[in-house]
């Protein structure tokens, strides 16, 4: 019983847990697809065709895709503002 109230108290609203290498509040070191699409506001189908043609760096495992939060923040600045 004890163990579930401590893995209550690390749940977030979502209902999900702390993933690991996560800290409360802090953000995580290794994004999916999804929160990559969340991160910059973009489609889905966009996010894959990024990691497809190396503009998004990713490490892909088995079937699982993770974009680490770090070099994705490097491949932005890489790419500079742009002007319309």
């Amino acid at each position: 019983m004890e163990g579930l109230q401590q893995q209550g108290a690390q749940a977030r609203p979502g209902g999900e847990g702390t993933r690991p290498g996560e800290t409360e509040g802090a953000s995580p070191t290794w994004l999916s697809v999804s929160d990559v699409q969340r991160y910059l506001g973009i489609s889905r189908p966009l996010v894959y065709r990024l990691i497809r043609e190396g503009t998004i760096p990713a490490a892909h495992l088995g079937r699982a895709i993770r974009v680490s939060r770090a070099a994705l923040d490097r491949a932005l600045e890489a790419l500079g503002p742009r002007s319309n």
